[in-house]
């Protein structure tokens, strides 16, 4: 089922999550594009503190929710850009947290209105594993 919105020309359009961003937190910079079965190494990023950006398709929708379960779990309602997994200050500094490692599950859903009302449109879901080979070869030592 794809749902549809209407844009500003009073033509209907589907709308949905295109993709999802890993962003640095810190320096609101995107890292990488987030897709099913990722393993993101820690090691690999000078950042400790990321969030997760949900692009979205038209590119403003009333809301996206989001949630992540794992061994962090959080539930954000985003009305504005940028849709973000822990918000932002409204001036786009994103706020964020350190992911501990293990596996995850994200799910976003973009809404026709604010507050996740209205017609939900196509989710998207996807699978990541974080993990830090720096504290793994520290374990085999």
């Amino acid at each position: 089922k794809i749902a549809w919105y209407e844009n500003l020309m009073g033509e209907a359009e589907a709308f949905q999550i295109k993709r999802l961003m890993l962003v640095d937190a810190e320096t609101d910079t995107e890292l990488q594009e987030l897709v099913d079965g990722e393993v993101i190494d820690l090691d690999n990023f000078t950042s400790s503190q990321f969030s997760i950006v949900a692009v979205t398709e038209p590119e403003k929708v009333g809301s996206v929710g989001l949630r992540l379960k794992g061994a962090l779990r959080h539930r954000q309602t985003e009305n504005n850009k940028p849709y973000t997994l822990f918000g932002d200050d409204q001036h786009g500094d994103l706020a964020g947290q350190d992911f501990p490692a293990g596996e995850y599950t994200l799910v976003a859903t973009p809404y026709k209105e604010k507050n996740k009302q209205g017609e939900a449109g196509l989710s998207l879901q996807i699978s990541f594993t974080v993990v830090n080979a720096a504290d793994s070869s520290e374990n085999l030592a």
